[in-house]
């Protein structure tokens, strides 16, 4: 389960100051050649991000390269190529019977 972390580099991540709102999380500062270097190196369209915090309690961005594993599940119990139940048409009434009110 422990893969290698990959950092951003170009992206640094730090606490917000001290006097700071409540709704902001964190302080981001951004060296656009370094991170537009970095981008230009990545595959894809896409990078996802985690912010993290160290053990030590400092802010770090790394690279979220989560992938789902095909023959875990999702946690739904429906098969995935099982077919929707039809809910164009209301349940016979006879199904309301046993209501109590």
């Amino acid at each position: 389960m422990s893969k290698e972390v990959k950092f951003v580099d170009g992206l640094r991540a730090f606490k917000p100051h001290a006097n700071a709102p409540d709704f902001v999380k964190a302080a981001l500062e951004i060296n656009i050649s370094e991170l537009r270097g970095w981008l230009d190196a990545q595959q894809g369209d896409k990078v996802r991000l985690d912010l993290k915090e160290s053990r030590s309690g400092t802010y770090y961005c790394s690279v979220n390269n989560f992938t789902p594993d095909p023959g875990r599940g999702s946690g739904n119990s429906a098969p995935r190529d099982a077919a929707p139940p039809d809910l164009s048409e209301p349940p016979p009434a006879d199904d309301y019977d046993d209501i109590p009110f």
